[in-house]
C-alpha cells in the first residue's frame, strides 16, 4: 500500500500566533491532527481503504459462531442439573407422598366398614320392628279359627327365635364384608 503525505505550510504574520490545528480532510483519508505550537507539525494522514478491508472483529475469529455454540452448552448443561435435581427431589418425596396417600385410603375404608356395620345393624333392627308392628295388626279372632291362633303363635315363637339368628349371621357378614372392603382397598 502507499501512503502520501501532504504539506500545508503556515505563513508567519506580525501578530502573535496562537497554536492552531489544521485538519486536513479529502474523502478517502482520514486525517489525523496534532496540537501545533509555534512550529507547525505536519498533519499525518491514513488512507481509508486500509481500515475498509481490515476483517472485523466477529468475522476474524467467528465470535458469533463461538457464542451460539458456548450457550447451547450452558443450556443443556442447565437442563441436565435441573433433571438430575428433580429426580433426587422426588426421590425424597415420594415415600411420603405415598405414606399420606395411604393413611388417607385406610381412614375412608375404616369410614366406610363402620357405616356398613351401622347400615346393617339399622337394617336388621327395622325388620325386626317392621315384624313387630305386622304381629300387632293382626288381632286374635274370635270362634272357629281358634286353631290358626295356635299357629300363629307357634309361628311367634319360631319367628321371634328367627331375627335372632339371622341377626347374628347377617352381623357376621357385614364384619366379613368390611374385611374384604380393607383388602380390596389395600
Amino acid at each position: 500500500f502507499e501512503t502520501t503525505s501532504r504539506i500545508d505550510v503556515q505563513t508567519p504574520t506580525s501578530m502573535a500566533s496562537l497554536p492552531i490545528t489544521t485538519p486536513t480532510m479529502t474523502s478517502s483519508t482520514i486525517a489525523t491532527t496534532t496540537p501545533t505550537s509555534q512550529a507547525s507539525i505536519l498533519p499525518t494522514t491514513i488512507p481509508s481503504d486500509i481500515i475498509q478491508h481490515l476483517p472485523c472483529f466477529g468475522s476474524l475469529f467467528r465470535f458469533d459462531d463461538r457464542l451460539r455454540t458456548v450457550d447451547e452448552n450452558i443450556k443443556n448443561i442447565i437442563k441436565e442439573q435441573v433433571k438430575e435435581q428433580v429426580k433426587a427431589q422426588v426421590s425424597k418425596i415420594l415415600p411420603r407422598i405415598e405414606q399420606a396417600v395411604n393413611e388417607q385410603l385406610e381412614a375412608k375404608v375404616l369410614t366406610r366398614s363402620s357405616h356398613s356395620s351401622r347400615t346393617s345393624y339399622d337394617i336388621v333392627t327395622l325388620k325386626r320392628r317392621r315384624d313387630d308392628d305386622e304381629d300387632k295388626d293382626e288381632e286374635p279372632s274370635a270362634g272357629p279359627d281358634w286353631g290358626s291362633k295356635r299357629r300363629r303363635e307357634g309361628k311367634e315363637t319360631e319367628s321371634a327365635s328367627a331375627p335372632s339368628e339371622s341377626t347374628t349371621k347377617s352381623a357376621g357378614m357385614s364384619t366379613t364384608g368390611s374385611r374384604s372392603q380393607q383388602a380390596s382397598a389395600s
